[in-house]
């Protein structure tokens, strides 16, 4: 009898244990949640002009995210989030040929803004690129956007 009681405990703990991780997830989308524009970007340490930076606005909704791109149709994709990593991790879900292929970045969120670092891949090699361990993009095939809340949800 003491062991059922002490499995009850223990599975309960276990249960009471994740709470935490799923409260800091949902408060880390409610702030992010919104549009965010792009306003500086780099790659291998250097700032791109204006007419290089691909990607105009960054917007999330629930568990989805849009990088919209001047000119081009844009498709949202679900997002994941660790915030209890350091730098926080950010995971983008694309579907490709009925498969699951996952983006693993980095983001932090401050006072003046959201920075968001992405592996940038080449077609057919997106086999599993690598999380980003900086926001230093210096001799790494890496993208820094730099972002300012245009619009909270």
């Amino acid at each position: 009898m003491k062991s059922l009681y002490f499995a009850i405990l223990l599975a309960l703990l276990l249960v009471a244990g994740d709470k935490p991780k799923e409260d800091s997830t949902a408060a880390e989308r409610q702030k992010l949640a919104g549009e965010w524009k792009v306003v500086a970007a780099e790659m291998y340490g250097k700032a791109l002009g204006e007419k290089e930076i691909a990607v105009e606005k960054i917007v999330f909704e629930s568990n989805r995210v849009t990088l919209q791109e001047k000119g081009k149709k844009s498709q949202a994709v679900t997002y994941l989030l660790a915030p209890q990593l350091s730098p926080r991790g950010i995971e983008l879900v694309t579907i490709h040929d009925d498969q699951k292929r996952y983006w693993r970045g980095i983001y932090e969120l401050d006072d003046s803004g959201l920075k968001l670092c992405l592996p940038m891949v080449q077609r057919g090699k997106e086999d599993d690129p690598s999380r980003p361990e900086s926001f230093d993009t210096k001799g790494k095939p890496h993208l820094l956007l730099k972002a300012q809340r245009e619009r909270a949800p």
